[in-house]
């Protein structure tokens, strides 16, 4: 049975001026500007802003409630690498060999390397490097959500912030600064017996090479919270493949059972199995170790589960939390420094770099 509609016919200009109602709404909610101050200030000003995203190919620009992302079209070319190595050619060769810079290459350089950029319109802040922060952290959730739907990193490189009221325009290069030893020679880690040594360990093993990798990973990880979630992967692994018989009682380095309480401790669980680990090695000692890595797996159950070692107090193990507020308290008094991380850090690739050489 075919009844009327109680609402009324729409005509094509009704229809069109809804469309265009709605689209004026939502450019106004685009262009609506946001004040990311933590309080009022007189020196607040409006900025633009433009974050520049290689490695993400982007086909159609995507608008959200306050930024957009643009596609180019275009990419980024390898002119710089290949100046540089026409310049090593030139000056620390004898081959005279130089290699053309052609417009083929160009353009296959470009499709390799797409660009797309993520517009900020409208932002309200106190300071240039406020909203270059804001943007930059507002980017990188994107990217991770990019790396879900396009599955494609995506890297930011390069940051224009556009100051409204002066007509300044600021750029910032967002350059991998370099994590590793600044030192150079044979005591810094140039030494050909030992990269061959490690050479061997990684081709004897692939675990060893997917261990690595991941200490690779957490070196260049910029987070210290996340570090601790990462380098704790790479322990627990190392303990994991030891296959402790869980049953075991777990000795201290005086070959003494631990106790927990009246009973004696086992072989068993994250903390107890990388203490072992650590111990069988002869890293550390057994007051020490103990608290390291109690203290290690709280802060990162706390990363893990609440998203930072600062909210520990969220945890809900009783000894975990103990064991974090410790270990924070003790970063407090040091002024901030977390020693507790550089430990880890040490310990974990002291570690590889036996399980490699085979001690």
């Amino acid at each position: 049975m075919v009844v009327a509609s109680p609402e009324p016919q729409h005509t094509a200009s009704t229809l069109l001026a809804e469309v265009q109602q709605r689209e004026a709404e939502l450019e106004s909610e685009f262009l609506s500007l946001v004040d990311i101050r933590n309080h009022e200030s007189s020196n607040a000003s409006e900025y633009c802003v433009f974050v520049f995203i290689r490695e993400v190919l982007i086909g159609t620009a995507i608008r959200f409630r306050n930024f957009e992302l643009v596609p180019t079209q275009s990419g980024l070319d390898s002119r710089d690498p290949l100046d540089f190595v026409n310049w090593f050619l030139r000056e620390r060769t004898l081959t005279r060999l130089q290699f053309v810079y052609e417009d083929v290459l160009a353009e296959r350089s470009r499709q390799s390397s797409p660009v797309c950029v993520v517009h900020f319109p409208a932002i309200v802040s106190s300071s240039i490097e406020e909203v270059r922060d804001y943007c930059i952290e507002q980017t990188s959730k994107l990217l991770l959500a990019l790396s879900l739907s396009r599955d494609a990193g995506g890297i930011a490189f390069e940051v224009v912030v556009l100051d409204r009221r002066i007509g300044n325009a600021t750029k910032f290069s967002i350059t991998p600064s370099y994590v590793g030893n600044l030192l150079t020679g044979q005591l810094s880690g140039e030494s050909a017996e030992r990269l061959d040594a490690y050479l061997d360990g990684l081709s004897r093993d692939p675990i060893n090479g997917f261990l690595v990798g991941l200490y690779r990973e957490a070196r260049r990880d910029r987070s210290p919270d996340f570090q601790y979630v990462r380098f704790w992967q790479i322990l627990e692994t190392m303990a994991e493949s030891n296959n402790y018989d869980p049953t075991s009682p777990l000795l201290d380095y005086e070959n003494n059972v631990l106790m927990d309480g009246n009973q004696p401790r086992q072989s068993k669980g994250s903390v107890n199995i990388v203490f072992r680990l650590l111990r069988d090695t002869g890293i550390g000692s057994t007051n020490e170790t103990w608290k390291k890595v109690n203290v290690w797996f709280a802060f990162r159950n706390a990363v893990a589960h609440h998203g930072s070692v600062a909210r520990y107090p969220e945890l809900s193990r009783a000894s975990a939390k103990a064991w974090a507020e410790l270990g924070h308290e003790e970063i407090t008094r040091a002024s901030g420094h977390d020693r507790f991380l550089w430990e880890l850090k040490e310990d974990t690739k002291l570690l590889l770099m036996r399980r490699l050489v085979g001690a």
